[in-house]
């Protein structure tokens, strides 16, 4: 091809983007070294750019090396200790991993909307991209529209904001999850057949976490298509608050004599185990996320199973997704028993 140069006319950014057959917005990323375009476009742009004498082959070596990706992780503040957990792994990541990034974590007030919006906001005065567990809200929704139309990556982790232009979401299948819950709390509690009827209870966090929801409705779908004859207490939200849960459970067990099983699809559990503890009742119990609290009580017996997912791949997976271009991500989702109970210090590496 020859060059504008040689042709008298001086290359600009649009010839370059004529050249390498990509946007002209892609050309902009190149050369400014934004993060967010994949490394065989880059090259292409770069190729394209010193061909028609646009770069010098000593500038287009150093746009090569695009500078680190600042990536923000926003996650709920409160007492669930799995979001707790989560979030020190995030930390340790930053400071260990191997992905080209500089990543910072941020705890946001729980349950609020308007907070959650102010933060994204804020993250996008300096990140290029955001990974963030989200609420279910029109306003948070129009928030990641706003900021995906600024250029930057979003990628919803935990629980998604459907109806936005998020890039990715990153999580389990929750609908699956409560499915699974039902089907495993109606043979623990002996629910499975008719001449056998009880009381299953429902506990979640908060119905504006869209993961809530959709294990909500898996749980009782499930109860609905295979144990008609089940009833159910709940769901009771307990916005992941240990103290709100135990008292919860306290007035359940006060109120309902034929109580056989709990299903916590939110955090928090160890509120739950306590009032059944301090009651000394034997009630089949089945909850999320494996931390501290959910291991004591599934070797001690309060617990019968936790789901759960790895937050390394969690964070890993968000990562990638806000590196390149990635379809949703759905985790495996893990089923611990007491039987089963992965070491304590149990850690996957970081690719």
């Amino acid at each position: 091809m020859e060059s504008e140069v040689s042709a008298g006319r001086r290359p600009d950014m649009k010839s370059v983007a004529l050249a390498a057959g990509v946007s002209l917005a892609t050309v902009d990323r190149v050369l400014n070294r934004r993060a967010g375009v994949h490394r065989v476009t880059r090259e292409r742009v770069l190729i394209a750019a010193q061909s028609i004498g646009y770069l010098s082959p000593n500038d287009a070596t150093l746009l090569s090396r695009p500078e680190a990706m600042k990536v923000a992780v926003l996650l709920p503040r409160g007492g669930n200790p799995y979001l707790v957990s989560l979030g020190a792994t995030t930390r340790e990541i930053a400071a260990r991993t191997h992905h080209n990034v500089n990543m910072r974590c941020r705890f946001v007030p729980a349950f609020d909307g308007k907070a959650l919006v102010a933060a994204l906001e804020d993250a996008a005065g300096w990140a290029d991209g955001i990974a963030f567990m989200a609420i279910d809200e029109p306003m948070v929704a129009a928030a990641v529209n706003r900021l995906v139309a600024r250029g930057k990556r979003i990628v919803s982790i935990v629980t998604d904001v459907p109806g936005s232009r998020r890039h990715a979401f990153v999580g389990i299948d929750n609908e699956a999850a409560g499915r699974t819950a039902a089907m495993l709390l109606t043979r623990f509690a002996g629910l499975d057949r008719p001449d056998r009827p009880g009381t299953l209870a429902l506990l979640a966090a908060t119905r504006t976490y869209r993961a809530h929801a959709e294990r909500e409705a898996g749980f009782q779908n499930y109860l609905a298509a295979h144990a008609p004859w089940v009833r159910l207490a709940g769901p009771l939200e307990g916005r992941d608050d240990r103290g709100r849960n135990r008292r919860f459970v306290e007035r359940l067990l006060e109120r309902e004599p034929n109580l056989v099983g709990i299903y916590n699809s939110g955090g928090s559990s160890e509120g739950i185990g306590a009032a059944l503890c301090e009651a000394g009742r034997r009630i089949a119990f089945i909850g999320h996320g494996l931390t501290a609290d959910t291991r004591d009580m599934l070797t001690r017996g309060v617990m019968d199973a936790v789901l759960t997912q790895r937050a390394e791949t969690m964070i890993a997976t968000a990562l990638a997704a806000l590196e390149r271009d990635l379809e949703d991500t759905t985790l495996s989702m893990q089923i611990v028993f007491a039987t089963n109970l992965p070491p304590a210090s149990n850690r996957i590496p970081v690719r």
